[in-house]
């Protein structure tokens, strides 16, 4: 996800400040990856309440639709990680 820096996309806008080059969009990366792996769909849910002044406005909405989709492919798939 670009918000870690694990990803070699270019900003579409071609801002040299936006995606490429920065460390984290988080303050506390490791809490972050933590609470995904422990809490996936409430992590998800607080990334798309933040905004963030390191990404371009086209940036952030890829990074919250990113989002989404990812939330939303696991709630479609909750069966098939839990007996319901």
């Amino acid at each position: 996800m670009p918000e870690n820096s694990c990803t070699t996309q270019r900003c579409p806008s071609g801002r040299s400040d936006c995606r490429q080059g920065l460390p984290t969009l988080w303050l506390d990366p490791a809490t972050r990856w933590t609470e995904l792996i422990l809490h996936p769909l409430e992590e998800l849910g607080f990334r798309l309440t933040q905004s963030s002044g390191v990404l371009c406005t086209l940036c952030l909405g890829d990074l919250h639709r990113t989002t989404r989709d990812f939330r939303d492919d696991l709630v479609e798939r909750l069966e098939e990680f839990f007996r319901l």
